[in-house]
């Protein structure tokens, strides 16, 4: 007993000591965000910045605005908004002096959170210089190549193996470069929400996420309409922003949806939404990892989700969520139809699933990975790159 209780002491010894030294190792980073919209990648670069300072990491946000900015303000984390970033050309020198402004502050390492601003990033370590670290969110577009500078990039990080296969195949990254880091979800935040939610008298179901063709709103639609052609009482919900608006609205009201459908545009964050969702519906043709979907189970909220990417990595169809194929519209309405016949299986579902996103996609999980990046990156800094 005295050898396990040793064994015990030791073994918190150490994470304390690893902890400690990732701090000190790397006190502060510059995040290049771009602009703060409602979307999963926006909730990674929110929960990285959190997870910076539980461990007396100060991170720095560089970003054009947006909704979610008031979140980032609530959780204590520093945001500046420069205009430069929101445009494709920008007046180089004053980019140029901003970041030279920066240069006092000490940043260790520059974190870049999506593809579009990479090159701002890679101006910001030769000003600064600093060693860059990127996250991919996203799957590349077909016979896109990133073309990275090795002398600064020196780590990737993707949100699933999908994702990491994609980066090293089809945008032709190094594969030594690119690592899976799980994306890790604020539970404690989570566990808050899903203290508050309630059931909903009529079923309310919804979707959230950015408007765009790619996250297959439009089958979600054809879906509502044929749960409610099946005679099934339900009010449908798409929360989100972007180019698709104005035609999805006009959908909307083709299929005769007035009535039974919200869209909501005016929302800090995904949990504003979700906690008001009796089932959650992700019909996005391509995931790189699908965050919102894991936000919706830690909530407690039943999941359905279209098949793709970094789906498959946390989705059990039938224990931790539905999954059906993309496209599907009628696929989709019979998971909704089940979940709303079958509610105990729907709380079980649901209940699985939470307990599989607390498991093991915790935010600490996360920094610790994101951390051994940090160390090796900086310890490696001063070494030649291979060009």
């Amino acid at each position: 007993m005295r050898f396990r209780e040793a064994g015990t002491v030791c073994l918190l010894l150490i994470c304390a000591w690893r902890i400690a030294l990732s701090t000190r190792a790397v006190d502060k980073v510059l995040i290049v965000g771009g602009g703060l919209e409602v979307r999963g990648s926006v909730t990674y670069t929110l929960n990285l910045a959190k997870g910076l300072l539980r461990r007396d990491c100060q991170p720095l946000v560089l970003s054009t605005g947006g909704p979610m900015l008031p979140t980032f303000h609530a959780g204590g984390i520093r945001v500046e908004q420069t205009d430069s970033l929101g445009k494709p050309i920008y007046d180089l020198f004053t980019f140029r002096r901003y970041l030279r402004s920066l240069a006092s502050e000490g940043f260790k390492l520059i974190h870049v959170q999506h593809t579009a601003q990479l090159r701002h990033g890679l101006r910001a370590a030769r000003a600064l210089k600093v060693p860059v670290v990127f996250t991919a969110h996203h799957f590349s577009e077909p016979g896109e190549s990133l073309r990275i500078s090795r002398k600064y990039v020196r780590g990737v990080l993707a949100v699933s193996q999908a994702l990491r296969e994609d980066l090293v195949n089809n945008a032709k990254i190094p594969r030594d470069l690119v690592r899976v880091v799980r994306t890790g979800i604020d539970i404690e935040t989570a566990r808050a929400f899903r203290a508050r939610r309630g059931k909903n008298e009529i079923p309310v179901i919804g979707t959230i996420g950015m408007l765009t063709r790619v996250k297959g709103n439009e089958f979600f639609l054809k879906a509502a309409r044929e749960v409610l052609d099946k005679g099934h009482e339900a009010h449908f919900v798409v929360a989100g922003q972007g180019v698709e608006n104005s035609r999805l609205r006009r959908q909307a009201r083709d299929l005769g949806l007035t009535r039974n459908l919200t869209f909501v545009t005016d929302f800090a964050d995904n949990y504003e939404v979700l906690q008001a969702l009796d089932i959650f519906v992700n019909p996005s043709l391509r995931e790189g990892l699908g965050i919102t979907v894991l936000q919706a189970m830690a909530c407690g909220v039943p999941t359905v989700s279209a098949a793709s990417g970094g789906i498959h990595s946390f989705v059990a169809d039938g224990e931790t969520g539905l999954m059906v194929p993309q496209k599907d519209s009628t696929a989709v309405a019979m998971a909704i139809i089940r979940l709303v016949e079958d509610k105990e299986f729907a709380d079980k579902i649901a209940a699985v699933a939470s307990n599989m996103v607390e498991r093991e996609y915790p935010l600490d999980r996360m920094m610790d990975e994101v951390f051994d990046l940090y160390n090796e990156v900086m310890k490696k800094w001063n070494e030649p790159a291979t060009v």
